[in-house]
This record gives structure tokens, sequence and C-alpha cells, in this order.
């Protein structure tokens, strides 16, 4: 028996569908030409990019390294860093690091020094007798210069001065002006106790 013929459902009807798909161009990836001169540059470019801060870093510890060792250089010698300079101990071209530590070390020392000296002056020269409180200001102004000049500090950085021994020296004066009031008053008191101790006295001999 023969199989039966089956039409087509799409005989005689009108296309409403456009083709989806049409032929194009295939595609090139553009090639950009470039010098091998511009090509190193801009790998060293980057390679220096990577590199700056490990070599900052390591220029940080070398200087660290190298201001200790001028700190530790000083507590050795214990001397100015003109006389080190003079006396060989520190070469006069070494490294600035190491120099600026043995600066600092020696202005640490001599603030120290000032104060231990003004609070001695205040004892040996009986400044506390002295209630006037303009003349402590005139005291220890010139204790500064003078100090200063005698020990040659007036050759150090205006910067490692003001920061190593001005401000320590400053320090020092606040506490000289409050040692010197507190014994004042203390003397002030004796002296007013013996003025009165002497008046009854005289008043008592006078009696008899």
């Amino acid at each position: 028996m023969a199989r039966p013929a089956i039409g087509n459902p799409f005989d005689g009807q009108i296309g409403t569908v456009a083709p989806t798909a049409s032929p194009v161009d295939t595609y090139k990836r553009g090639v950009v030409q470039r010098s091998p001169f511009e090509a190193l540059a801009n790998s060293l470019s980057r390679l220096e990019q990577k590199a700056t801060p490990a070599i900052q870093a390591a220029e940080a510890r070398a200087a660290e390294a190298e201001y200790a060792r001028g700190i530790e250089l000083y507590n050795e010698t214990r001397i100015s860093i003109g006389d080190a300079v003079r006396d060989g101990v520190i070469e006069e071209g070494e490294s600035p690091y190491l120099r600026k530590g043995y600066r600092v070390s020696h202005l640490n020392a001599m603030s120290a020094r000032y104060a231990s000296e003004l609070e001695n002056a205040l004892i040996t020269k009986k400044l506390y007798t002295n209630g006037d409180p303009t003349a402590v200001e005139a005291f220890t102004t010139k204790f500064y210069t003078d100090f200063q000049e005698k020990n040659g500090l007036n050759d150090s950085g205006d910067t490692e001065l003001a920061t190593y021994f001005s401000e320590p020296a400053a320090k020092a004066n606040e506490t000289f002006r409050s040692s010197w009031k507190s014994k004042h008053t203390a003397w002030q008191k004796a002296a007013n106790y013996d003025a009165w101790a002497n008046e009854v006295s005289a008043f008592t001999d006078t009696l008899f």
C-alpha cells in the first residue's frame, strides 16, 4: 500500500521575515608600529617605578645605620665635632648622616650640661637672694649667649641647634626660674625670721 503524500504547509505563503545574517568583512587586529628604542624606554620606565621604592628604602636604612654609628662614635669619644675632625676620629669627607649623629649627640650633651651649670650658678652665686625677676631674666639670657660662645655652638646648623640645644635650654631656663622663685621665697622667709629675731634680741638687750 502506497504512503499518502504530505503536502508542504508553507506552499503559497508570502515570506514576511528577511534573512538575519549577511556576510561581513574578516576582522584584522591593528598593529602599531613602534620604535625599538621606545619599547626599551617603556620597559626601563616600568622597571624604575618598581625599583625606586626599594632603592629609597635601602638608602633610608643605610642612613639610619650611619646616623646610629655617629651617635655611638660620639659616646665613645665625647669630643666636639670640630675636635673629632681635627683629631682624625671622623674623616672630613665621612657620611653626612654619621656626622649628623655625632653633632646631635654633642648638642644633647651640651643641653644637659647647660641645665646643670645653670642650676649650679643659682646656688654658688646665691642668685636667689635677688627678688627682682628682671635680674633673673637678664642673667639667663647672658648665660645662654656666653655658653654658646664658650662651647662653639654658634658653628652648628640653625635647625639642629634649635631642636637639640635651644629647646632643651629654654626648658632649663623655665626650671631655673621656678627654682629661683621657690628658693627666694624660702630665703626671704628665713631672712625675715632672722631680722625679727635680731630685733627682739636688740630690744631685750635694751631693757636689761
